[in-house]
């Protein structure tokens, strides 16, 4: 029998049980976008200072559908050509999610007057779980993350890390980050995907489409990351999913640290 470690993330009057999915509720919390503050470093397309899928799908929005312009033009003008096109969020993605792309020679300075991206006001609720099985004889065994949520997630990026056992692989395959073309099909049009096994632990950063916007179902559980996971000697082990961030609606949404604990040999 499968076993689900998660925290709900949601307004308390939704009146959604977290019961139903944990043996313990745990209490409910508001999940809000990061707020709106200034543009500190390349990449900052919204400037909540920081920089992250969010800023990455901002940019794709303005330079493939017209959507909202960037809160400094030179901040995301990452090649730099004096454009901003989406060659520049593909670059963007490529730095976030492969750390090949120098971002050191693009010039910041004339951001300081640049009016951040006002985030929505609304927090919303939103969903990340750690699926695992709550007992596993030593050995290997796989493990996944769900994410769920009232709003239209159009990318993520995440990081999984494990104690007393090993993440060995990290795959989308058979998730709702694998490509349309897939057998079986995930929700990925064209898009960004990086997952992988990095310093022992899995890092994830997935944007569903390129040059037309592609979200997770609204309301729907859908498992975007598998891992397998090496646990040769007895004892606890623990899954845990943090520094997790959500791209909807233009912002970002952080969410709090998540765990699975699974007993080997018990």
């Amino acid at each position: 029998m499968l076993h689900i470690s998660s925290l709900l993330l949601a307004f308390s009057c939704t009146g959604k049980d977290p019961g139903a999915e944990t043996p313990t509720p745990p209490e409910s919390t508001p999940v809000c976008a990061r707020p709106a503050d200034a543009v500190r470093d390349a990449g900052d397309a919204n400037g909540d200072g920081a920089v992250d899928v969010a800023d990455a799908v901002l940019l794709l929005r303005h330079t493939t559908q017209g959507g909202p312009a960037p809160a400094c033009l030179d901040a995301v003008d990452l090649l730099p050509d004096d454009k901003v096109q989406p060659d520049d969020a593909f670059s963007l993605l490529v730095h976030l999610g492969e750390d090949l792309f120098d971002t050191d020679a693009v010039q910041t300075d004339h951001c300081d007057e640049a009016v951040p991206l006002s985030p929505p006001s609304d927090c919303a609720s939103l969903q990340a779980r750690v699926q695992a099985p709550a007992s596993s004889p030593a050995g290997a065994f796989q493990a996944s993350v769900l994410l769920e949520g009232a709003l239209p997630v159009e990318g993520w990026q995440l990081l999984l890390s494990a104690e007393g056992c090993t993440l060995s692989a990290a795959d989308t395959a058979g998730t709702a980050a694998a490509r349309i073309v897939d057998d079986p099909p995930g929700r990925r049009d064209l898009g960004y995907d990086r997952s992988r096994i990095h310093q022992g632990e899995a890092r994830s950063l997935v944007v569903l489409g390129f040059m037309e916007p592609v979200a997770l179902p609204v309301g729907e559980a859908q498992t975007v990351l598998t891992v397998q996971v090496e646990a040769p000697d007895c004892g606890p082990c623990t899954l845990r999913l943090r520094e997790a961030v959500l791209a909807a609606n233009g912002a970002a949404w952080p969410l709090p640290e998540v765990q699975a604990e699974v007993d080997i040999c018990g």
